[in-house]
């Protein structure tokens, strides 16, 4: 057999071991990483006309770059809000929306998550009232699966309780297997519970599990969920067990067996701390971001238990907002490596979306502006969300007012592969 080597590809190879071999003798180092990558324009992604709200947007990455967006939309002439969603292909543009849910008229549908497996087929779980009356106020989780470049199933439930019960704060990930796992708050219990299904690709939801392990009487909500490669499910909650809301981590094995619920937040004491996120990287390090009050006002903290441990480090602060202003509503995306990427409400200057970067090993580097708007009119509050994609992309979505009083929804993106493994800078080579 001959072997035909391409010459551009042969110094390439050559190049890349000669690298390594320096870094290796300690000849060359790494420059610092910058503080965040540039966030790209501001790209608006609902198409809903004027004078109509949009709000709580989801967003999904595939590894091939295509984004998925879903969001609480109300149309004129409408009674109630759906569920929409567009898709964007990678370097392409954000399509026209179209409705996911399938819920009656007059019957309102809120809070979409979304999540994507590595072929592009997505699942969307949402909060959904087309069961409720005033007889049975049965607020339910309803769930819809759309095939790579399919279009959207009809619509089936995902908790197994019925009757007058509310539910709400859906959360859903998906495995590179096409697994897929959601929480949500549920009251079939009287107060507000942690519940959890998963759904093999093709089957229906599995009987829910209680997965809060807190006294009657306290209420739980479940706000942020990962799963690892190897089906371990990370979930973390904001319930007040304590007299104040503060933050707590549960975990399921892949047999199926859930931890004790652990404490993350307490070194904030019996301050207010809730809506946290959880990421987990290649080491199986799980990294928790929340909001709290423990120094008078409203900032964003990080903790981290390394595998192998029962501890949490010393919370950091994630945002750099000065004073007495207001930072909320954090959301965590964790690279294989163990950085991270924060983002969160900042009311530093009017209304704004910010992010910071973590990388492994150091700290919190300095917050960046994402929306590049001349600012939101209406206020409001933006919640963002965050999704990974390929070649370390981050993209981000939240609810803007730019353009009037009422919501719109948009997004960026920004990639941090050039910063992270350029400049290579000489050292000690005398």
């Amino acid at each position: 057999m001959t072997l035909h080597v391409d010459p551009k590809r042969h110094f390439a190879l050559l190049t890349a071991l000669a690298v390594l071999a320096a870094l290796v003798a300690g000849l060359l180092s790494v420059a610092p990483l910058a503080a965040e990558a540039p966030w790209a324009t501001n790209v608006r992604v609902d198409d809903a006309p004027a004078g109509v709200g949009t709000w709580f947007p989801a967003i999904a990455v595939d590894p091939n770059g295509n984004t998925y967006a879903a969001w609480q939309d109300r149309r004129p002439g409408g009674s109630d809000d759906d569920v929409r969603f567009s898709f964007r292909p990678v370097r392409g543009a954000w399509g026209a929306s179209v409705r996911v849910d399938d819920a009656p008229a007059g019957k309102d549908v809120w809070f979409p998550a979304i999540a994507v497996d590595p072929n592009g087929n997505a699942t969307a779980v949402w909060q959904d009232w087309r069961d409720w009356d005033y007889s049975d106020q049965d607020e339910a989780m309803y769930f819809s699966y759309r095939p790579a470049g399919g279009t959207w199933s009809k619509n089936s439930r995902v908790d197994d309780a019925g009757g007058a019960t509310q539910r709400g704060g859906p959360e859903v990930a998906v495995h590179h297997d096409g697994v897929a796992y959601a929480v949500w708050s549920d009251y079939r219990n009287g107060d507000a519970d942690a519940y959890f299904s998963t759904r093999v690709p093709g089957d229906k939801w599995s009987a829910n599990v209680r997965i809060d392990d807190a006294a009657a009487g306290v209420t739980t909500f479940p706000s942020g969920l990962a799963v690892d490669d190897d089906h371990n499910v990370h979930v973390v909650m904001q319930d007040n067990r304590s007299g104040t809301y503060g933050v707590w981590y549960t975990r399921r094995s892949a047999s199926g067996r859930w931890s004790r619920n652990e404490r993350v937040d307490a070194a904030a004491g019996e301050v207010f701390a809730g809506r946290p996120d959880v990421g987990v990287d290649a080491a199986h390090t799980v990294h928790v971001a929340w909001y709290d009050l423990r120094s008078g006002s409203y900032k964003i903290y990080a903790s981290r238990r390394h595998a192998g441990t029962t501890t949490w480090t010393a919370a950091a602060r994630v945002d750099d907002s000065p004073g007495s202003s207001t930072t909320q509503y954090p959301r965590l995306v964790v690279w294989p490596c163990g950085d991270a990427l924060a983002a969160w409400a900042d009311w530093r200057t009017g209304t704004q979306v910010r992010t910071s970067f973590y990388h492994a090993g150091g700290s919190w580097a300095a917050s960046v502006r994402v929306d590049d708007g001349p600012g939101m009119a209406g206020g409001g509050y933006p919640y963002p969300e965050l999704a990974l994609g390929r070649n370390w992309l981050a993209c981000a979505v939240w609810s803007d007012t730019r353009n009037e009083a009422l919501d719109d929804v948009y997004s960026t993106c920004a990639g941090w592969a050039a910063s992270y493994f350029l400049p290579l800078v000489m050292k000690n080579a005398n």
